[in-house]
């Protein structure tokens, strides 16, 4: 993302990878918060 934001030309493509990020780390943190339910835990 550094790289695309020093050459002219490609903000769009460093905005959208930026957004990318930021999604994929929105991701994972409510994957390690997240508890299933007790109904799911059958064995």
């Amino acid at each position: 993302m550094i790289s695309l934001l020093t050459l002219s030309g490609f903000y769009d493509i460093a905005l959208r990878d930026f957004g990318l990020m930021l999604a994929a780390l929105a991701l994972a943190r409510l994957a390690a918060a997240y508890v299933p339910p007790l109904w799911l835990d059958r064995r």
